[in-house]
């Protein structure tokens, strides 16, 4: 195996001479060892610390390369160029520093007199409390000035009301059940609204972020289920624009029509009268087009296909131009069929637009009468209300078929009541009802110890999944803690020990049985 010899020499950068290049190798390593000497460098590097190549210590410096390697340092520090030594000694007394501003021209800055300070104190009137005064320092006091703060650059950029910093600001929980159906009927007017309106479901997304001050007719509302398990909510058009405003949302353009509105007796008697009136106008146009009929095309006979000239007809022989035939347009009176209807000249038919203009004026107030009527019969039901028991029933014909109503409730619900519903729960709600005791349930206070909560889980229904802890056989539920008395009660020796006590005179302490 062939070894190379290593250089005894320090590593360092090699100079481009062509002489150290050809030593560097050696043909053969004999010759290597031999000429050993010559592989060695005769020249430093150029980091060398001997004098001899630094241009440095060797005091051959250039002078005008040094001063210009001090100004640049010099400028870098002290961002200037102008030499140190040539900056004026503040301590000499010709300097300008120490110059007086009135010899400078400058004005002089004169102190108040004391007696005008006090003067202005004693017009300072005196603090009786601490209203008026703001509160200095504290991580709270702090936090509610960035608040204020935000908030006032949010209304003054974004020209809307500040909502809160938190779209799930909620209000403290509520457990009191008359409370938690009130504000459930409310979430279900104000989402089902929405929907109606078509708008987004998600109160959060509007400018007062769901908070407003709710009418007073919303706990009053009832809600039923139609025939088809849909919503249907007992308020007027009125009442139902008022809350699109006081929520946010701008209320549709067009009028929408209740959904259980009365059929209109008169409704039908109008159109017979609308249509009688628009026959007639129409009647005389009739007649003037029957005079102009267009004359049917006639068929083209069922003619063999000529192959040879590739037309359906076969060639005919060019015919001389008849000569045209003069028609004459001859008027004919059709006779109508209501013997009392004539022919209307252009001064009756100003007549009869006014006629058709009163008939749709008369349609218009009857169906605003009509209107109202719904209205007011709605007004009147609102104000027998159904019980718990009834409502409930109404919400379990509900369907919460459309998540998005179901999500868009357990958010509002969780704004109102500040309840949370877990999404296993709320996964599990098929209607409305579920909806609503699940609320309830959550609502209801946890108990306090383990066996309560135990003894809850045993009366409810029965689990497949897995038996309950009361129902396993080397297993004992107490609800408090089992000494040595206990197990001795248990086994009927206790009794024995209350009579051994007693004889000897001794006090019962069944908290002795521990230390046996």
């Amino acid at each position: 195996m062939r070894r190379i010899p290593r250089l005894q020499r320090s590593i360092d950068t090699f100079a481009s001479s062509s002489h150290l290049a050809r030593n560097r190798i050696n043909p053969s390593p004999c010759r290597a060892v031999l000429n050993r000497s010559t592989d060695l460098r005769t020249t430093s590097a150029t980091f060398s610390t001997s004098t001899r190549y630094n241009g440095i210590l060797d005091g051959q410096r250039d002078k005008k390369k040094h001063q210009a390697w001090v100004r640049k340092w010099q400028k870098r520090l002290l961002g200037e160029a102008e030499p140190i030594g040539s900056r004026v000694d503040p301590f000499d007394p010709s300097s300008p520093v120490r110059i007086s501003p009135e010899e400078l021209g400058r004005e002089e800055e004169v102190l108040e007199e004391s007696d005008v300070a006090l003067s202005r104190v004693q017009e300072m009137d005196e603090a009786l409390s601490g209203e008026d005064l703001r509160w200095v320092g504290g991580v709270e006091n702090q936090q509610i000035w960035d608040e204020e703060d935000i908030e006032e650059l949010f209304e003054k950029l974004s020209m809307k009301q500040f909502g809160g910093f938190s779209l799930f600001d909620h209000s403290p929980p509520i457990t009191d059940p008359r409370k938690l159906r009130q504000e459930f009927l409310r979430a279900i007017v104000e989402v089902y609204t929405l929907k109606r309106a078509g708008k987004n479901m998600d109160l959060a997304s509007y400018p007062n972020r769901g908070k407003f001050e709710e009418p007073p007719w919303i706990y009053d509302v009832e809600v039923t289920a139609t025939r088809n398990g849909k919503v249907h909510i007992g308020y007027s058009d009125h009442q139902f624009r008022d809350l699109l405003a006081q929520i946010g949302s701008e209320p549709p353009v067009q009028e929408e029509r209740l959904e259980e509105e009365l059929e209109d007796p008169a409704d039908g008697t109008l159109k017979e009268v609308i249509e009688e009136v628009k026959a007639q106008a129409e009647a005389p146009e009739s007649e003037a087009s029957s005079t102009k009929k267009p004359t049917p095309a006639k068929k083209l006979e069922q003619k063999p296909f000529d192959f040879m000239s590739n037309r359906p007809v076969p060639r005919a022989k060019p015919e001389s131009p008849r000569p045209a035939e003069e028609t004459i347009a001859e008027t004919i009176v059709v006779e109508s069929p209501k013997p009392g209807i004539e022919i209307r000249q252009p001064a009756q038919t100003f007549d009869l637009e006014a006629a058709t203009k009163a008939a749709e004026d008369a349609v218009a107030a009857i169906r605003q009468a009509v209107h109202d009527t719904i209205s007011e019969n709605l007004s009147e039901s609102q104000t027998k209300r159904l019980s718990s028991k009834d409502q409930q029933l109404q919400y379990e014909q509900i369907s919460l078929a459309n998540s998005n109503i179901k999500f868009a409730l357990a958010k509002r619900l969780y704004v109102l009541t500040g309840i949370r519903i877990s999404d296993p729960i709320l996964h599990r709600a098929h209607t409305l009802g579920d909806l609503s005791n699940s609320l309830l349930d959550a609502a209801k206070p946890k108990p306090q110890k383990l066996y309560d909560e135990i003894m809850n889980q045993q009366r409810q229904p029965k689990s497949k999944a897995r038996k309950p802890l009361h129902q396993l056989p080397n297993v004992k539920i107490a609800p408090e803690r089992q000494t040595l008395a206990n197990k001795e009660k248990e086994l009927g020796r206790l009794k024995v020990i209350d009579y051994a006590l007693k004889e000897r005179g001794l006090e019962k302490k069944h908290t002795d049985l521990d230390f046996m």
